[in-house]
This record gives structure tokens, sequence and C-alpha cells, in this order.
């Protein structure tokens, strides 16, 4: 499997793969991610299990503009530690050619377990 370049930083995104231009001149990939929102009380939890990252809004909007910023800034970080790569791996996003291809998610369900 070929592995990304280390100085990539990624942001979270709602559309295919693409990438965009940072003002150094770097490109980064833009990655879809799965978002799972929870009611919590009064708040909404947002949460991407890909990445184990969680956020939260008073509005299910403000839920998922929150966990987007979370997810970018999570992902900025690791690219500044050398650690994106492994990251976004693990997550199960691989690297082919030039840019990093999502999982390929087969289904989302619900099921009850007794316990």
């Amino acid at each position: 499997m070929a592995r990304a370049p280390l100085g990539m930083i990624a942001s979270a995104h709602s559309s295919p793969p693409c990438y965009a231009v940072l003002m150094n001149g770097k490109t980064f990939p833009h990655l879809t991610f799965t978002i799972q929102i929870f009611r919590e009380g009064k708040l909404f939890v947002a949460y991407n299990p890909e990445l184990d990252v969680s956020s939260c809004g008073s509005t299910i909007e403000k839920a998922k503009i929150n966990i987007k910023d979370a997810i970018s800034g999570f992902l900025k970080s690791a690219a500044k530690i050398g650690t994106l790569s492994e990251i976004l791996e693990e997550a199960g996003y691989i690297y082919r050619r030039t840019r990093w291809v999502d999982p390929e998610l087969v289904s989302l369900d619900r099921m009850s377990v007794s316990v």
C-alpha cells in the first residue's frame, strides 16, 4: 500500500475526494466521514466513529458544524506531528496513487441485543 506524503493536511468535507490548495501551495484532500448524531439532554452530540472524534451543539446544524471543525483540527494536528497517514490508514482510508480514497460504507444498521 502506498503511503501518503507526511506533510498533507486533511479536512472533513461531504463531497467526493478532491484537492484544494492552501496558501503555502500545498494541497490537502477533502475526505468523507460518517457522522452519528445523538441527543443528550438539551445538546446534540455529533460523533465520528472512523476517527473517534466527537463534538456537540445546541442544534443539529451547530453539532454538524462543530464536528467538521473538530475533525479538521484533529487531522491538522496529526499532520503537524507526522501521524496523519497512520491515522487515516487505521480509519480505513487507502492512499492510491496521489490521493486518499474513502472507505466503502456497505451497511448502516441498528440492532437490538438481549443482555
